[in-house]
């Protein structure tokens, strides 16, 4: 065997030699091994365009069902944009069918990926009749920042809080707020209002409140806003970023990966759950309504679909860019020191269409502000 090695390798390098020195068969290999090396950067563009369409659907079809999936899911989005720059940069030397097909394919994928939406900007802030504009903001860890320039320029007719009990009447008497005269809370969520605020109610999973819900008297029509906010994932992603989010994958039934894997799953299973009971209220919900606040449930992952089939995305609608809310302030070079997850949204019934969707500009808190202007769709 070693001597049919050796000449098989000895004519190897022998047919080798001699294409080098006689000049056509050299053209004629630096061509073959040329188009072997389009070939596999082809293959390499299209595996990793391919990797990530089964991302987009893993996040959207499993997303927080799945341990790996619901990790991923707060990985920032350049991540998996960056494999695709040193591909597309050997394309652009080599093979312009693999930069066309690698190029355009990439951007849709990572479009969907990064919950980007490209709606035509208008102008905030205007009256446009029978409308309503909504701000929502989660004040924990706040860090003393002030929303009153983001309210001054978008001129809310609501005010939706989430962590702040009690805050009410404290808001109604803040300089900045007179245009509001009626406001209620209950429980950890506040409402601030130009109409009359006429009920308060919670939505409660497992003896925790994951919305409050209020009804204003809308210029005479009865309007439900629910204020929502899913418990904090923060605890599992820590528990899970040393490598036990890959038990997602790896845990099979039956086995101590499956036992490791199901005691990961608990804080995911009540988070579905919660979202679900959210949905179960807006989904027997008799009123118009809009339901803003902080899922913690990045787009596009699967609390995000559950909440997306009953309910209108102001975001997906008519928001511009990423509309990225969290971390407010960051110094992760993979997001590029920018918040890369959206996690607060506002949401509304088919009473109403969506005219506009933005988020505050920089800010030293946790999570920052929005604001959505929806104008009423005529019935009959």
């Amino acid at each position: 065997m070693k001597e049919v090695s050796k000449s098989w390798s000895t004519r190897v390098w022998v047919g080798l030699g001699e294409a080098l020195l006689d000049e056509s068969k050299r053209l004629l290999l630096l061509a073959r091994i040329g188009r072997w090396l389009r070939y596999a950067l082809r293959g390499l563009v299209g595996g990793y365009v391919l990797f990530l369409v089964g991302l987009w659907m893993g996040f959207r079809w499993l997303g927080e069902g799945n341990l790996t999936m619901a990790f991923l899911l707060y990985v920032p989005w350049l991540t998996w944009a960056l494999p695709l720059v040193p591909l597309l940069a050997l394309a652009l030397l080599m093979d312009w069918k693999s930069l066309v097909f690698g190029g355009l394919a990439g951007a849709v994928v990572m479009s969907g990926l990064a919950g980007w939406s490209w709606h035509r900007v208008v102008e905030v802030g205007k009256d446009r009749g029978r409308s309503l504009t909504v701000f929502s903001f989660n004040r924990g860890q706040s860090q003393g920042a002030s929303q009153r320039p983001f309210i001054a320029q978008v001129k809310p007719d609501i005010l939706v809080f989430q962590e702040a009990r009690g805050r009410a009447s404290q808001f109604l008497q803040a300089e900045g707020y007179e245009a509001f005269k009626f406001g209620d809370s209950v429980g950890e969520y506040t409402l601030v209002s130009k109409f009359p605020v006429l009920s308060t109610s919670l939505v409660v999973h497992e003896g925790h409140a994951v919305a409050g819900r209020f009804v204003i008297d809308w210029d005479g029509r009865e309007v439900a806003v629910y204020s929502v906010h899913l418990r904090t994932p923060r605890d599992a992603l820590l528990a899970m970023r040393r490598g036990a989010f890959l038990w997602g994958v790896l845990g099979v039934p039956g086995t101590k990966g499956g036992e490791k894997r199901r005691a990961y799953e608990e804080f995911w299973d009540r988070q579905v759950e919660s979202a679900e009971v959210v949905v179960k209220a807006c989904r027997e919900e008799k009123l118009p309504m809009v339901v803003a606040g902080d899922f913690n449930a990045p787009a596009p992952g699967y609390i995000h679909q559950l909440l997306t089939e009953e309910m209108i995305d102001t975001h997906e609608v008519a928001g511009w860019g990423g509309g990225y809310t969290f971390p407010g302030r960051t110094g992760n070079p993979l997001a590029l020191r920018r918040p890369w997850l959206r996690i607060d949204k506002i949401l509304c019934s088919e009473h109403w269409r969506p005219q506009w969707n933005m988020v505050e500009p920089e800010q030293p808190s946790q999570h920052r502000a929005l604001a959505a202007q929806l104008t009423w769709v005529d019935e009959g």
